[in-house]
């Protein structure tokens, strides 16, 4: 199979884009109270399923 440049690209970009996203969270959920735990760790558990989205987007571009 063929890689597609763009696709693979944009792969990468949401991947690091999610972890990004999943760090802040963490930080976030560790500075905050206990209001802010529970926000904090659903935003950490959303990012975590985009980076595995964005992970498999990477395998299709690929085609492996």
């Amino acid at each position: 199979m063929t890689t597609n440049p763009n696709d693979f690209a944009r792969a990468i970009d949401l991947q690091h884009a999610a972890e990004q996203a999943y760090r802040q969270a963490r930080a976030a959920r560790d500075a905050g109270g206990g209001a802010q735990r529970e926000p904090a760790a659903a935003m950490q558990a959303a990012a975590a399923r985009a980076y595995v989205d964005a992970a498999r987007a990477r395998e299709r571009a690929t085609g492996i």
